[in-house]
């Protein structure tokens, strides 16, 4: 019992020195901007004790140099102090308050789920360094199938990620943290994880390489997001096309319904290249669907006349196929 008081009061005296030590490096950097050399060094001297003395009380709780460094910036939320201001940091299971699925690895080398044993694989696998990369959507696209909602950028946001996981030697690896209702609700961010022991090299290499990993867009070639953005809208319209659900959700009014999206949240140069691969898909879609009900048609009309049977039907030319009267239609 006693001992438990002891771990509870060193827990809320260490949170509250993490909290003053925050509050003096914020000082500390207000009055460099201000240019007044003297009060930041005696400020900077300040906070170098209250760091001293939060590691003291870390070393006593069983947390070494690199934990407590992560416990700074996780309060913190980003890696200003590293250089590297456009990145975010936080704990692995502290993404959002109710985490449905969290996959660590290409293969899903460690994947938890809601339920069973969340608890001790969160205090585990969840205390995790976790700098995300990327945020996808699921969208009420379809009826019966998730869809997911990609921005421009979230290839080139994929390939930073496995850029710095390929130069990590094996400490960082790719990991998606999700959190559902329902897959028509769905909220999927992406980016690496590491321990706390490995996190100065990957944010050493991050800040050397930082326009060819850091995961912001002032850092992304327009070029290249328009080339995946190509390639986005290609694997949307296959899915669309693959897509079997209720009869009145037809390629030619899911292409439409998705378009209307897009029209909503695309800057200019991604929308005119996406309402022009769109109307020549909806115009195939639709020429498509006409083809369909026409055959659907003729082949209802061969069977009321194959009912009729005896001699007449049998004397009848065999009709080939639909498509010469769409082609005809077309004009082909």
């Amino acid at each position: 019992m006693e001992q438990n008081a002891q771990t509870d009061n060193l827990e809320k005296r260490y949170q509250k020195l993490l909290e003053e030590y925050l509050d003096l490096w914020r000082e500390v950097r207000k009055a460099e901007q201000e240019g007044d050399a003297g009060f930041t060094r005696m400020l900077d001297e300040e906070r170098h004790a209250k760091h001293v003395e939060l590691l003291e009380v870390g070393m006593r709780m069983g947390r070494g140099y690199d934990e407590v460094m992560f416990d700074i910036l996780a309060r913190e939320g980003n890696l200003k102090e590293y250089g590297l201001p456009e990145c975010k940091i936080m704990r692995a299971g502290e993404v959002f308050p109710q985490i449905t699925q969290l996959i660590i690895g290409d293969n899903g080398e460690e994947e938890m789920y809601f339920g069973a044993f969340q608890r001790e694989w969160m205090q585990a696998v969840g205390q995790r360094v976790f700098i995300p990369f990327g945020v996808r959507k699921g969208w009420h696209l379809f009826d019966y199938q998730e869809f997911i909602q990609r921005d421009p950028g979230d290839k080139e946001r994929v390939r930073r990620a496995y850029k710095v996981i390929q130069n990590s030697e094996g400490k960082a690896k790719f990991t998606s943290v999700i959190s559902s209702r329902s897959f028509h609700n769905e909220v999927e961010i992406f980016g690496i994880t590491c321990l706390p022991s490995e996190m100065e090299r990957i944010f050493t290499y991050m800040r050397m390489h930082k326009h060819e990993v850091v995961p912001s867009e002032k850092f992304f070639a327009e070029e290249q997001l328009l080339k995946d953005w190509k390639e986005i809208i290609k694997e949307d319209i296959e899915k669309i096309y693959a897509y079997r659900g209720n009869t009145w959700e037809t390629p030619e009014y899911v292409l439409n319904r998705l378009l209307d999206v897009y029209k909503g949240r695309l800057r200019h140069q991604f929308l005119s290249i996406t309402k022009e691969i769109f109307a020549k898909e909806i115009e195939r879609a639709h020429e498509a669907e006409i083809e369909a009900r026409v055959e659907d048609e003729m082949r209802e009309r061969d069977r009321l006349l194959e009912q009729v049977g005896g001699e007449e039907w049998d004397n009848k030319p065999s009709r080939e196929t639909m498509s010469r009267t769409v082609q005809q239609r077309r004009g082909k």
